[in-house]
């Protein structure tokens, strides 16, 4: 059988080295560091990355601070999510911070869930419709 030119390139290659080391892939990195991040509910839309910097540096190194905001008007959605360098240090802050006043809004701060697993129950939290976004069948429906 007659191979094309593409494929006689692409399968008469050497496979690459393999690297020196490992890199973690983002999926590695979120789960080592998930007891690190911590979610931050209640807040005043008025709340910057930089007033939840310093609310939080008390407790220990920040990492990263984000306060989520809506896609189309760019107003604070209420929440944030604040990196903290160590686990100890994420719990300190829990401690300390969980229910207290910033900016008259009692404080929520909790270990942030990874996404993927916040969802509930067997088919994936989409109201037991199953897969694909479907509602089913109510029999009425005609091809």
């Amino acid at each position: 059988m007659l191979r094309s030119s593409f494929e006689r390139r692409l399968f008469d290659r050497e496979p690459p080295p393999p690297p020196a080391h490992r890199a973690e892939s983002p999926i590695q990195r979120r789960n080592k560091t998930m007891g690190n991040r911590l979610f931050v509910g209640n807040l005043s839309f008025q709340i910057t990355d930089t007033d939840l910097q310093q609310a939080f540096q008390a407790y220990g190194t920040v990492q990263e601070v984000k306060v989520m905001t809506d896609r189309e008007t760019g107003r604070s959605r209420g929440f944030a999510f604040v990196a903290m360098a160590k686990d100890s240090d994420a719990q300190q802050a829990i401690e300390g911070l969980n229910g207290a006043s910033l900016d008259g809004r009692p404080l929520r701060v909790s270990v942030a869930e990874d996404r993927r697993n916040s969802f509930s129950g067997p088919s994936g939290g989409n109201n037991g419709y199953g897969g694909g976004g479907r509602k089913p069948s109510r029999g009425g429906d005609r091809y």
